[in-house]
């Protein structure tokens, strides 16, 4: 094959244009990965899930199916995913490899992966086990993956409660602590809606929430806060 899409293997996560990550480059990847997981690691399980992009469950099956057929166990978070929700799952299962399927602030037609070992350990270029990232893309580049006699199972886990809870005792915020606060906040239309509004309200708080539904074709422009354009209407209200 001659374009591996090689540029998508970034210093600390993946990201690429969907269209550059095929169904046969989204298998050899996976594949990769799952030889990581097993010879680097040395773990037989791994939590997966997705943000709110579009194609992101369209990628959470082919990589799920792909570390089953290699004999990983693997934990699917249901629904769209936000990335601190992600490392609050990861925190759960400390004794697994972790897989976010997404692009934080990348245009929608973007995918890619954040990647965390057991206990949260950062993968990343030259950052993890055997060089981290930078294996991964070795094992990819040489198309080389792990075969297994045994097929892995699979279980859902939905760490919303929990993290909710965690969060608010993080943040030193009791029940009713903030009420009758107004809170006007904007999503972006990414994944982090529901949890935020459940929390402030249980907080409280006199929400004023805005596009807190997850949509992977991100209507209002790239997810991105620091982007005026995309956050105008909150800015104006």
């Amino acid at each position: 094959m001659s374009d591996l899409n090689l540029s998508m293997f970034r210093a600390y996560d993946i990201r690429t244009p969907s269209e550059f990550l095929t169904v046969e480059l989204a298998i050899r990847l996976a594949r990769a990965e799952a030889r990581y997981f097993h010879e680097c690691l040395g773990v037989r399980s791994v939590l997966v899930g997705h943000d709110a992009r579009s194609m992101g469950p369209h990628y959470l099956n082919i990589t799920a199916e792909i570390y089953r057929e290699s004999g990983l166990d693997v934990t699917l978070i249901p629904g769209a995913c936000s990335t601190s929700k992600f490392y609050f799952a990861a925190m759960e299962y400390p004794d697994k490899a972790g897989v976010l399927i997404g692009a934080s602030h990348n245009p929608a037609g973007d995918t890619g992966r954040k990647i965390v070992g057991p206990r949260v350990c950062p993968i990343a270029r030259n950052i993890g086990p055997m060089g981290g990232l930078t294996k991964i893309e070795e094992f990819y580049r040489d198309n080389l993956g792990t075969s297994s006699i045994a097929r892995g199972s699979h279980f859902p886990h939905d760490p919303t409660e929990r993290y909710i809870d965690y969060t608010m005792r993080l943040a030193g915020v009791p029940l009713q602590g903030l009420e009758g606060f107004p809170v006007l906040h904007d999503y972006l239309n990414g994944a982090a809606g529901y949890e935020m509004i459940e929390a402030f309200e249980r907080a409280g708080a006199d929400l004023h929430p805005l596009h807190a539904i997850p949509d992977g074709a991100f209507p209002l422009g790239d997810p991105n806060p620091v982007k005026e354009s995309v956050t105008q209407e909150g800015r104006l209200q």
